[in-house]
Parts: C-alpha cells; sequence; structure tokens
C-alpha cells in the first residue's frame, strides 16, 4: 500500500479513535474538567496540517495540542470547516495574530530560509495530541492523550513520512514520542528515561538533538520552546533563534 493510502487510513483511524473519551484533566476552575473534542469530518490528522501536510517532507513538526475548535465566531467543528475552506481558496492559514504562528514563520524564515506562509513540500505539521481540548485553550492536558495518540497514530505517521528532522515543540510533545520508539542521547547514544522530562526546558534543549529509533530506522529530533508569546522568557535571556540555527545542519 502506498503512502497516499496509508495516511488516508490514518485520518480514518483518528476520526474514529475514542481511546481518549475516558481521560479528563483538570481546567483552570476548580469544578471544571478538560475532555477532547473529536472531529468526526476531518479530512487531515489534525487541523494543523492543513497548514503543512506533505507526506514527502523532510521535517516533520509537533506541537502540543490544537486547543480548542470554538474560536473567532466559529463554534466546534464549524472553525475546523472555515480553515478548511481557507485553504482551498488559496488563502493563507493563519488568519489572525496568533503567537505561535506567527513566531513559526519568523523561524522557518530566519532560521531555515523557508517561508510558510504557503505549502512547502519539505514540512508536514501536527500536534501530539491530535483531537482538540475544550475550554481555555491554556488548561491543562491529561499525559495519556500523549501516550494514546503517539502509541497509535503518531508512531504510524513517522513511518509514512520517514523524515530528516522532527521539531519538537515544548516538553510534552518530546516525552510524547517516548511512545513512538526509543528515545536516545545523540552523543553518548544512551536511551532516555523518563526522569530525563522531568528537566527545565532550558536545560534540554541546550542538550540539543537526540535520536529517535522507530523500527528498522533513527530520526534526528530537535527540541526547541515552545513559541508562545512568553518565549522570550522561557529562554531566559538565550536567543530562542540560536536554537532553530542549529536544527539546519540535520536538513
Amino acid at each position: 500500500m502506498e503512502k497516499y493510502e496509508l495516511y488516508n487510513k490514518l485520518v480514518d483511524d483518528v476520526r474514529h479513535c475514542v481511546l481518549c473519551d475516558r481521560y479528563t484533566a483538570k481546567g483552570k476552575n476548580d469544578n471544571e474538567l478538560v475532555s477532547l473534542e473529536h472531529d468526526t469530518n476531518r479530512r487531515q490528522i489534525n487541523l494543523w496540517t492543513e497548514w503543512q501536510g506533505s507526506l514527502d517532507a523532510d521535517i516533520l513538526l509537533i506541537g502540543q495540542d490544537y486547543g480548542r475548535l470554538d474560536y473567532k465566531g466559529f463554534m466546534g467543528e464549524e472553525y475546523a470547516r472555515h480553515i478548511e475552506k481557507r485553504i482551498d481558496q488559496n488563502e493563507f492559514y493563519c488568519d489572525d495574530d496568533n503567537a505561535t504562528d506567527q513566531t513559526l514563520i519568523k523561524h522557518f524564515r530566519q532560521s531555515l530560509g523557508m517561508d510558510i506562509n504557503t505549502s512547502n513540500k519539505k514540512l508536514f505539521f501536527t500536534n501530539s495530541v491530535l483531537c482538540y481540548k475544550t475550554g481555555s485553550l491554556s488548561n491543562e492536558t491529561n499525559p495519556n492523550w500523549f501516550k494514546e495518540c503517539n502509541r497509535n497514530f503518531i508512531s504510524s505517521l513517522i513511518k509514512i513520512i520517514r523524515p530528516k528532522v522532527i521539531i519538537t515543540l515544548g516538553i510534552k510533545a518530546l516525552a510524547g514520542l517516548l511512545h513512538c520508539g526509543g528515545l536516545f542521547s545523540n552523543m553518548q547514544n544512551e536511551p532516555l528515561e523518563k526522569s530525563y522530562f522531568s528537566k527545565p526546558i532550558n536545560e534540554i534543549v541546550d542538550n540539543g538533538a537526540v535520536l529517535l529509533n522507530i523500527n528498522d530506522f533513527s530520526i534526528t529530533v530537535c527540541p526547541v520552546i515552545h513559541t508562545c508569546s512568553r518565549e522570550k522568557y522561557n529562554r531566559k535571556g538565550n536567543d530562542p533563534s540560536d536554537d532553530w540555527n542549529k536544527i539546519k545542519k540535520y536538513i
């Protein structure tokens, strides 16, 4: 079966997945529980994939979670259909001042020499959690969401694309790859234990790239801090662009 057929089957599997329905996370308010909202009409593995979704990608970018679908006056799945319509009309995916997206545009342009305003054949974007978190965008996540999505779907996606590099935004997206295969230190080739991911994000990023061994191949994984509006504080005086500049040698 060729990669496009495999990918379409994978998307269909995600559409019908209910594995995370039993898991919730704590919301900002004491009585609030956060769950995942399904998109049974999705046409890609994740809504972010509408931005960049080449199955021949050299770079697979994995974020944490997409957050709620009710946004900019649209409710639920209506927002996903709004994004798809914009893409079909050759309009830019990012139609607002979203800090994460705008910072990604800057890093890809300045550090990797890539314009991501339009579709790029070398890129595939997804989040580690494939369904959509309810409530506030800053609500907590449940570790089991990462476990189920990575073990059942992200691992299959990696096998289909076989990228040269995986870029992970934040610790949770990086740790999620533990459920896809073995993660190893790029220098000492030592397995990374779960305790590794309790380190501060600055230390993890400073340690540099790691290796993901999955089936019969290895992929370089470059962890970076999440590209939110707080990123300049997260690096404690270091320029996050320096982290992105280091990625280029692996492409």
